[in-house]
């Protein structure tokens, strides 16, 4: 997952992919910077010229036969795009003070 600086939303939507579904991104291991939680910095034009918080998703390859199975599955893209959902919606309790996100 790429992002503009350490993004609150981009950890937490990595966490609920990892809790969510098949996918544990959390290994993901960036040969640049040497981290390996699956949250990298990136300089891309539509992360750095937007003032708004964002991220790049990554969820898999479709070189990878288990990644690509998991995304091409209608259930897979569903628990892909919850578990997105989820940590989104946590990420603007957070912001919003909420302290329960699942009362929301």
């Amino acid at each position: 997952m790429l992002f503009r600086s350490r993004s609150r939303l981009a950890m937490l939507v990595r966490d609920k992919i990892s809790e969510g579904t098949d996918l544990d991104i959390r290994k993901c291991f960036n040969s640049q910077t040497g981290a390996s939680d699956g949250v990298f910095p990136g300089d891309f034009c539509v992360i750095r010229e937007n003032s708004i918080t964002g991220f790049l998703l990554e969820v898999g390859f479709l070189t990878n036969a288990d990644d690509r199975g998991f995304m091409s599955d209608p259930a897979g893209q569903r628990r892909i795009a919850h578990a997105v959902a989820d940590g989104i919606y946590e990420y603007f309790c957070l912001q919003h003070g909420q302290q329960d996100a699942d009362e929301g």
